[in-house]
């Protein structure tokens, strides 16, 4: 999810191979993976937009030249009688209307979809579909967390998830950012991570930040495979852990043993 650039051009590069090579079906394949990388730095916007309460347009420039991939992978696909890759290609084409804001569209195409991937037995992709219609997607329920957070903080609404909420929110970015490279144990632990932190901020004190070393997602190939190394940082006065930790429970004990049990700024968010 960070550093678009690198894997977008990792994905032409596997494209022009493709297309050395004149494979139709590693040109689907390789478009498909174009496609996945494209919408999701997409969807990464969308989700800024939804989290500072603004509105959101794909760049016409951006959006014709996402339809065009999508024209030539369907080309390519249906004479080579790819079913898996079409539906693929429609559970995306769906993500884009949805990225776009193009809910009614996005839901015409998953009532299209559903009853065939269903049938056929991707089940997935017909889950995907399921999704849109009952208005249970990842875009779907952050804009709806978003609304409760204008109404209780967002603290206190990571603090208080629950570990069901937490496993869908990960099983949604593994779609996202597709398993491998991410674990799904890692995002999971990842998701958990957010929630202590905020817990910390709410029972402790609402300066506490957590910093992690994110540089493994720079590469595609390994981005969410590893646990990051993590600090604690005292946004109101500074403060920095002296060392470094996969372990948040360990690394914010030793940050609160060291500067916070004196500290007269400490001031907890649910107070």
């Amino acid at each position: 999810m960070r550093n678009q650039s690198g894997w977008e051009q990792q994905a032409d590069e596997a494209l022009l191979e493709a297309y050395d090579l004149r494979h139709p079906i590693l040109i689907v394949q390789a478009l498909i993976v174009r496609l996945y990388v494209r919408i999701g730095g997409l969807f990464e916007k969308r989700m800024e937009a939804i989290n500072s309460h603004q509105s959101y347009k794909v760049p016409e420039p951006v959006e014709a030249s996402i339809d065009n991939i999508f024209n030539e992978a369907y080309r390519l696909s249906r004479p080579s009688g790819l079913v898996e890759g079409r539906l693929t290609l429609d559970k995306l084409k769906i993500r884009f209307l949805e990225v776009r804001g193009d809910i009614d569209g996005a839901k015409a195409a998953a009532e299209m979809l559903y009853p065939e991937a269903d049938a056929m037995g991707f089940k997935p992709i017909a889950e995907e579909a399921a999704e849109v219609l009952e208005n249970r997607t990842l875009l779907m329920r952050y804009e709806q967390d978003i609304a409760k957070s204008d109404r209780q903080h967002r603290d206190q609404l990571h603090a208080n998830q629950s570990d069901e909420e937490l496993s869908r929110m990960a099983q949604h970015l593994v779609k996202i950012i597709g398993s491998p490279p991410a674990h799904p144990k890692k995002l999971l632990g990842y998701m958990r991570t957010l929630r202590f932190i905020a817990q910390e901020r709410c029972r402790w004190c609402q300066h506490l930040q957590l910093w992690e070393d994110l540089t493994q997602t720079i590469d595609p190939g390994t981005a969410f495979s590893v646990s990051p190394m993590r600090k604690v940082i005292c946004e109101k006065l500074k403060y920095v852990s002296s060392a470094q930790s996969v372990d948040v429970i360990t690394i914010v004990e030793d940050f609160k043993r060291d500067f916070c049990d004196s500290c007269s700024a400490r001031n907890p968010r649910g107070r």
